[in-house]
């Protein structure tokens, strides 16, 4: 067993693997983030246990946008 992940570590998983997982921050990023307390499978397992390890967010289409909320449906 490693060491206890605090809400802080959480909460901060949950804000940038999102990012990892769209491409908008690097692996190393990443680490960097954790500052050498966490491994990259350590990260991996956990976002896999919190549910987020496939979670990519969509791109918005700003064009359904724009017509979503000139109908207002939105």
């Amino acid at each position: 067993m490693g060491i206890i992940w605090s809400k802080e570590e959480i909460e901060a998983l949950k804000k940038v693997y999102p990012l990892y997982l769209s491409r908008m921050a690097e692996k190393s990023e990443i680490l960097k983030l954790f500052k050498g307390r966490r491994t990259w499978s350590s990260i991996l397992r956990k976002a896999s246990d919190l549910g987020i390890a496939k979670k990519v967010p969509q791109p918005i289409d700003l064009n359904v946008l724009r017509i979503l909320t000139q109908r207002g449906e939105i």
